[in-house]
């Protein structure tokens, strides 16, 4: 009965993050010369461009966002925003092979500026070439060192290799830029989770709670590491928290179902043996779960035929009698039997 805590952040994610902070940035571009003295209407007209392109990005349109960054292109070829406009789009339009050709390009117009690195780095990690988007976004950093777009990708490229202690290292840098970064946070819980470090990761998540109760992923956690942990209440409590902020969290209402069945089993168990259960018995004992809203013999039933079956949920609920009615789950399977119908 194994939970999922959740994995690390993927390369789709990690091009939507360089996405949104590379378009706030803002990049100058390089060609045009661009001075201190008035814009001429060129100027005017190209900024107007590229302001449609990333307002087309930014409410999602990315067909118009690639046909507009492909005109700005066309006659703007050595327009650096122009590029990582285009390159944005093609990333979001899951075309990082395009998106790559045009950070190559803007690359050949002004190698200095962070975003550019940081979005051949995004290209880089979309289309699975790890080490590669790792030197990329390291080349960003060393140009700003506090570029968040970077630091993001460069955590997500670490956890994928399982690279916990680099990782880790990264994830301690945002959190220094800023002390309210939740998702770093969360990452550093589920890095301390993979290094074996339950307690380190339950205090990260908890951190993360405090500052924000309504943090779906965080509440998801510490009802795993509760479930792990055998405290099924606290599992439930957490859980619903979850549930409450993102209710088609699959994950989560997996540890609440297997929380809930492992709870009410061992209590019939104790207070009425081995089945068959009469309903009503059944009911009263359901009454003290309605908050969860789990409540219905029906419900409980469909679950009972998920779990029943699975040594791993045998052997919990033997344990978690144990906690009510000491003695009587003798005979169950010993702890780690290998179920696989559980969360």
């Amino acid at each position: 009965m194994a939970t999922r805590y959740g994995a690390v952040m993927s390369p789709r994610l990690a091009v939507v993050v360089l996405l949104a902070l590379t378009l706030a940035a803002g990049c100058k571009g390089g060609g045009d010369d661009a001075t201190d003295a008035a814009p001429s209407g060129a100027q005017t007209n190209l900024a107007a461009a590229l302001q449609r392109a990333k307002d087309a990005l930014a409410r999602g349109d990315v067909v118009e966002a690639v046909a507009l960054g492909q005109a700005i292109v066309e006659e703007h070829p050595a327009d650096l925003d122009g590029r990582l406009v285009l390159a944005s789009a093609y990333l979001v339009q899951g075309k990082p092979d395009k998106a790559l050709q045009q950070a190559n390009l803007a690359l050949t117009i002004d190698e200095k500026p962070a975003a550019v690195w940081v979005t051949k780095a995004a290209a880089l990690a979309a289309l699975g070439e790890t080490e590669q988007a790792i030197e990329a976004a390291k080349r960003a950093i060393e140009r700003d060192p506090g570029n968040v777009g970077a630091l993001t990708n460069l955590s997500g490229l670490y956890g994928q290799k399982e690279d916990w202690v680099a990782q880790a290292e990264v994830l301690e840098k945002l959190i220094a830029i800023d002390e309210g970064h939740f998702a770093a946070r969360l990452e550093l819980a589920k890095n301390w989770l993979a290094r074996g470090n339950v307690p380190a990761a339950e205090t990260a998540a908890k951190e993360v709670v405090s500052r924000d109760p309504r943090n779906a992923a965080a509440q998801r956690l510490l009802a795993a590491i509760a479930f792990e942990r055998e405290d099924y209440e606290g599992a439930l409590e957490r859980a619903k928290f979850a549930l409450t902020a993102a209710p088609d969290d699959e994950p989560t209402r997996q540890v609440l179902e297997a929380s809930f069945y492992i709870l009410v089993t061992a209590e019939m168990r104790c207070a009425h043996g081995e089945r068959p259960w009469e309903e009503a018995d059944v009911e009263k004992v359901l009454e003290k779960f309605r908050r969860f809203g789990l409540t219905g013999v029906t419900s409980f039933y469909e679950l009972d035929a998920t779990y029943m079956a699975s040594e791993d949920a045998r052997a919990r609920i033997a344990r978690a009698m144990d906690g009510i009615c000491p003695g009587k789950g003798a005979g169950e399977p010993a702890p780690g039997g290998g179920g696989d119908a559980a969360p």
